[in-house]
């Protein structure tokens, strides 16, 4: 009779988690794939999961790092984060390179992509960590600068 120990999550604080994360907690793939199995985690790209069994609040701005490697959120969702505007937009903008391509996007909440030239996409990057994962976002005057751009 083959019996499994029960799995853990090594991160069940954190929204998204990348295969290099597991790796690092001394998780192979096999347990990795075993977590899926078990449902403790879902496969969102090939090297990204989601913890299903996390439950405290979620911001839009998770998805971003979840869903698109490299996304950086930009133009008025960036504005609403810094305060700069009441109006909220109905989609997450999130700047990538140009060239780069998304193979997989969340139902909700609905993003927006934009395709930067890599001069204009690297400038300005801010690491922002919350409750569930951190994710990128385009500093204040970069924010400004883009949105008078566009």
């Amino acid at each position: 009779m083959n019996k499994h120990k029960k799995l853990k999550n090594p991160l069940p604080n954190q929204k998204y988690i990348k295969t290099a994360e597991f790796l690092d907690k001394g998780y192979s793939h096999y347990m990795i794939n075993r977590m899926v199995e078990e449902q403790l985690i879902k496969k969102i790209n090939r090297n990204t999961y989601e913890n299903i069994k996390y439950d405290k609040d979620e911001s839009d701005y998770l998805y971003v790092s979840g869903y698109i490697n490299g996304g950086v959120v930009c133009l008025l969702s960036a504005a609403v984060y810094y305060n700069l505007s009441t109006h909220r937009p109905s989609q997450v903008d999130v700047a990538i390179r140009q060239y780069s391509k998304v193979n997989i996007l969340p139902e909700w909440p609905s993003i927006a992509i934009y395709y930067f030239s890599n001069e204009r996409y690297e400038t300005g990057i801010n690491i922002i960590n919350i409750e569930g994962g951190s994710f990128n976002i385009y500093d204040m005057e970069k924010t400004v600068c883009d949105i008078l751009f566009y």
